[in-house]
């Protein structure tokens, strides 16, 4: 049987009548709230750690290389099981720029891209740049945000971006 006792010391005197109160039915949700408030949960604690930083200007945490940055997309995400409407609005509020859309960001390295085709820049290499990702995740069918009109685009102005390999590494063999 599990017994909470109003005060924490109470279970040290092993006395019937702290027992007794200690089951009051109303006494329990009490006790446990106060003890919730002084023992925060571990969500609480990152999530006043997330609040920190924000204020102090820092970046935002990253998903990929910080245990917090985890947390954050969770707390923030609606359909999250642990999204907190609450705390992303507060967070909203101290670091807007932490909540950059994902369109925003694709419009972004779009217009990138094509401002360096523009410059007659070498396309960037598609694993050690992530300019070169982003491209070939906009221009081959199949990908999941391919561009048909970005893809026409950037193709009329750097076509030399999507000669095959073989075609421009080889010279042609003259018959």
């Amino acid at each position: 049987m599990l017994y909470v006792f109003e005060n924490t010391d109470d279970w040290k005197k092993k006395d019937p009548e702290s027992y007794r109160a200690a089951l009051k039915i109303g006494k329990v949700r009490e006790i446990a709230l106060s003890i919730c408030k002084r023992n925060p949960s571990s969500s609480d604690t990152k999530k006043a750690q997330l609040l920190e930083i924000a204020r102090n200007g820092d970046k935002r945490p990253s998903q990929r290389t910080y245990p917090l940055g985890t947390a954050l997309g969770n707390y923030t995400t609606k359909g999250s099981e642990t999204f907190d409407e609450d705390f992303t609005k507060e967070l909203k509020e101290i670091a807007p720029d932490w909540f950059v859309s994902r369109s925003n960001i694709v419009n972004t390295k779009k217009a990138q891209l094509l401002e360096m085709a523009r410059n007659g820049e070498p396309r960037p290499h598609q694993t050690k740049h992530s300019l070169g990702t982003a491209l070939g995740s906009y221009t081959i069918k199949g990908s999941e945000i391919f561009d048909e009109d970005f893809t026409k685009q950037i193709k009329e102005i750097a076509p030399h971006w999507f000669n095959s390999k073989k075609s421009s590494s080889f010279p042609q063999k003259s018959r």
